[in-house]
């Protein structure tokens, strides 16, 4: 069940029945016939927090809750961007009967820049516009779609400054910038560790315990 945090509450009523009892009434049927089900259930926000914001049912919640895997977004996952644009590419250069295209290193360079909100969906559907515009068989800077060339002009999150400067403690300076990042991290998500940790792209687990040696 993809999405189920958009599920109506109305609907996640009739879900934890069906759940609870194993039982379903087919739709224009008047006798219920009996299930038996795995399910997978993906969700793009946190349902503890869905819960305790009242737009997710704790019932339907804790009858899901089991083996969790905690995906982290896709700008935080390094060179799985590229893995999966090839990918991309491949299936459209299959589904169109046309050789496959390559992305440039420029190009390539782009779309681990960016920092994908839509995460997968939408570098899927930024490979598929590219084969289309792309002439020849590379996937230039240009043949990507207008917000990853705009982004060119962007060279990460930080720059340094260390002009005049002769040497630097690592380690003092790699624990500061981490403690300035965490707190940037519960800022950005309102105080909620679980927001946070979205921002960062870390485990709730992770950042907690980053957080407890602050």
């Amino acid at each position: 069940m993809d999405d189920i945090d958009d599920l109506p509450l109305e609907i996640q009523v009739k879900l934890l029945r069906v759940l609870q009892e194993g039982v379903v009434c087919p739709v224009g049927g008047v006798r219920e016939k009996r299930v038996d089900v795995r399910v997978m259930a993906t969700t793009k926000v946190d349902l503890e927090e869905a819960v305790a914001q009242k737009k997710f049912r704790p019932d339907l919640f804790y009858r899901l809750r089991g083996l969790e895997i905690d995906l982290p977004p896709l700008a935080s996952r390094g060179d799985d961007v590229l893995t999966l644009a090839d990918l991309f590419l491949k299936k459209c250069a299959t589904l169109e009967g046309r050789p496959n295209k390559f992305l440039e290193p420029a190009a390539a360079q782009l779309l681990l820049r960016y920092s994908w909100p839509g995460n997968v969906r939408e570098l899927r559907r930024a490979m598929e516009s590219a084969f289309v515009l792309a002439n020849g068989s590379d996937i230039k800077p240009q043949s990507l779609p207008e917000f990853l060339q705009r982004d060119q002009t962007q060279h990460g999150a930080f720059t340094l400054n260390l002009d005049n400067v002769n040497s630097v403690n690592l380690p003092e300076l790699i624990q500061s910038f981490e403690a300035q990042l965490l707190q940037w991290g519960l800022q950005r998500g309102g105080g909620s560790q679980s927001k946070a940790a979205r921002a960062l792209g870390l485990p709730r687990t992770t950042l907690q315990s980053k957080l407890g040696h602050l």
